[in-house]
């Protein structure tokens, strides 16, 4: 995997978490940016202010699955500059 740097955390207009697999009652190709939550409480489907934040982020997914899950996900990151990136990935198994 290529960890090197793609955009200034500071540039970062939006962020949004989509599913790519159907998860619970979610279908896929649904936002699921209001699942996420950061340290301070907030929402990444609420996270406008990216002045102030660190290189590195920690989110809490706050939905817990009836059965052990693993979620198919596709991240997308929108800069102030009108550019995008998409990753995609899975979640590390999760149980209730």
């Amino acid at each position: 995997m290529d960890c090197s740097p793609v955009f200034q955390v500071n540039n970062v207009s939006n962020i949004r978490i989509f599913l790519l697999s159907p998860f619970e009652d979610l279908q896929v190709g649904d936002d699921i940016s209001f699942l996420f939550v950061r340290n301070d409480g907030s929402t990444v489907q609420r996270w406008r202010d990216f002045s102030r934040t660190s290189r590195f982020n920690q989110l809490r997914f706050i939905r817990i699955p009836s059965a052990p899950a693993r979620i198919q996900l596709r991240f997308e990151v929108f800069t102030i500059t009108g550019e995008s990136f998409e990753w995609s990935g899975s979640t590390p198994l999760i149980i209730p």
